[in-house]
């Protein structure tokens, strides 16, 4: 699930920050680039506007420039698999 919104230090290219739901509450997935068409961009980001948050949804978790939102939007993403993050990962649409 998207819990915030950041840009890429190299490339700026706009992220989703993700979590993933455990039984202590919600756990950091890692970051996912952005790869949706425009409308579905628009739309993605007119959703995070009416959501967004003053702190990170997962306490101590600090990242610069973060805009944080509720953790109510699922993302499809894809990625590699085989680790405990997400890696070289894109959202490809919303659930």
């Amino acid at each position: 699930m998207i819990i915030g919104t950041a840009r890429d230090r190299k490339t700026k290219a706009p992220l989703a920050l993700l979590a993933r739901a455990e039984s202590q509450g919600l756990a950091y997935a890692g970051s996912a680039f952005i790869a949706l068409s425009g409308a579905e961009r628009n739309e993605l980001s007119a959703r995070l506007q009416m959501s967004k948050l003053e702190r990170s949804p997962i306490p101590k978790l600090r990242i610069p420039d973060a805009q944080w939102v509720l953790p109510q939007m699922m993302a499809r993403v894809r990625h590699l698999a085989g680790s405990k993050y997400l890696r070289h990962a894109t959202v490809r649409g919303m659930r």
